[in-house]
């Protein structure tokens, strides 16, 4: 049983998704990186050769992109090659950026207002 407190959970892809690199070669992190750190349970998803510094950095677990025969399991992909993995995952639905992501999933909720009965 799923517990209900439990945050929904992200396969993340690093290159040009949740690190965005400039023409010099450098990159910086996507402005709303932090945002998913901190409400969602992210998983970086990459074959970057520093997979795991970045999950250490980011308190994250990793996983190996491209292994044919592990489909790892996520409520969402991140990933700016959706298409090329989407097969070698298992989830819910898939996200080709970050603020894709975001504008799907993150909707600001509407105020509710209260009328007062006369």
């Amino acid at each position: 049983m799923k517990n209900i407190l439990q945050r929904p959970s992200i396969l993340l892809d690093l290159d040009n998704t949740a690190l965005i690199f400039k023409k010099d070669g450098t990159y910086t992190e996507h402005p709303k990186l932090r945002l998913l750190l901190k409400h969602f349970r992210v998983i970086i998803y990459s074959s970057r050769d520093d997979l795991q510094d970045f999950a250490k950095r980011w308190d994250v677990p990793c996983i190996w992109k491209g292994y044919d025969d592990l489909f790892p399991k996520a409520d969402f992909l991140i990933d700016d090659e959706t298409a090329q993995f989407l097969k070698l995952v298992d989830v819910k639905k898939a996200y080709g950026s970050i603020n894709r992501f975001v504008a799907a999933q993150l909707k600001p909720q509407r105020k509710r207002t209260v009328s007062k009965k006369k």
